[in-house]
């Protein structure tokens, strides 16, 4: 039997999906356990965030998330090892696409290439 965790929602990044308070039941999970589109439980620093996955990455053979809440307007960048569950919703609340502004989209190719070039640089 899985581990059935729960995170309670703080602030209103993730309305309408997930209301300020609710409680989002989460198992555990891995990089390729989570898709576009999945609600992923994060532990960044000491807290918990539950944000939307837009889209994840390697770059030499580390994983990384680019999430968002619902109704935030920029994403963020989250290594694969701060995931630390996959949200348990209800039918019908996983499909809600995020688009992401073209001036979002240059920045996340730009932070890839700089996380790429990272490790070269360090190197001369």
């Amino acid at each position: 039997m899985q581990d059935i965790r729960f995170a309670e929602i703080k602030g209103c990044c993730m309305t309408p999906t997930l209301s300020e308070k609710a409680l989002v039941a989460f198992k555990w999970a891995d990089f390729s356990d989570i898709r576009p589109q999945d609600i992923a439980v994060f532990k960044i620093k000491s807290a918990y965030m539950v944000h939307r996955v837009i889209a994840k990455f390697r770059i030499r053979g580390e994983g990384f998330f680019i999430h968002k809440g619902d109704a935030a307007r920029i994403p963020l960048v989250a290594p694969s090892c701060a995931l630390v569950g996959k949200a348990i919703l209800e039918q019908g609340e996983r499909n809600r696409p995020q688009r992401i502004a073209p001036a979002v989209a240059f920045k996340i190719i730009l932070l890839k290439f700089k996380l790429w070039l990272k490790p070269l640089i360090a190197k001369a």
